[in-house]
């Protein structure tokens, strides 16, 4: 039987990703699961007219992707630091 971790180190030799095996951040998940909570709200509170509900979920996904650029911006600007400092 082969075994995952098997077909995994098989294709690193080809310097491929196997399907299943990602490397996402806590700080991406977290970001992911704001916007995807705040859809459902969203959605919720515009399905039962309940509008603090509805707003909630746009405040969720609005915050969620301000979050995820300012993380990006933030590593961008830290490795620029890096390199100034090398």
């Amino acid at each position: 039987m082969i075994s995952k971790v098997y077909i995994c180190r098989e294709l690193q030799k080809f310097e491929i990703e196997a399907l299943g095996v990602c490397n996402v951040s806590w700080k991406d998940l977290v970001c992911l699961c704001s916007v995807v909570m705040g859809f459902v709200l969203f959605l919720y509170g515009a399905n039962c007219y309940v509008a603090l509900v509805g707003w909630a979920g746009v405040c969720l996904v609005v915050a969620g992707i301000i979050v995820k650029i300012v993380l990006v911006i933030w590593d961008i600007l830290k490795s620029l630091k890096k390199k100034g400092d090398g």
